[in-house]
């Protein structure tokens, strides 16, 4: 997805913060998970859990306002993006994806996953 308004985009972003697991709380639950999946020997459904992820590009983070000097503290490989990427590193299909070019191609500014240990659904929220 895109961002067109910098300042709704900021909005909506300070909204979902609450909503993000940090990467402190998905370790925790993964040791968690692992322990309790041990003790009961892989049966299904004993600890779950969900959260939300949210994915920056360059692009997505320049539409944000981001400062300047911190957008150029990125790697190369981050500023030049997918795109860039996947024609240097021959990234082009993917199983059961037919129009590539719409997830590496375009210029994406963020994308969010709805994620948790037994299922991974994906959903763009939002078009600013």
């Amino acid at each position: 997805m895109t961002f067109t308004d910098t300042e709704e985009a900021r909005r909506w972003l300070t909204d979902i913060i609450p909503e993000v697991a940090t990467v402190k709380e998905v370790q925790a639950f993964n040791n968690l998970f692992k322990l309790v999946n041990k003790r009961r020997r892989g049966e299904l459904g004993t600890v779950s859990s969900t959260w939300k992820n949210v994915a920056f590009t360059h692009s997505g983070f320049e539409a944000l306002g981001i400062s300047s000097q911190d957008l150029n503290s990125f790697p190369k490989v981050f500023k030049a993006g997918m795109k860039a990427r996947a024609t240097t590193r021959r990234i082009y299909t993917f199983p059961g994806l037919r129009d590539v070019e719409t997830v590496l191609i375009r210029s994406l500014h963020y994308f969010t996953a709805n994620a948790s240990n037994n299922r991974l659904t994906t959903r763009p929220s939002g078009n600013w």
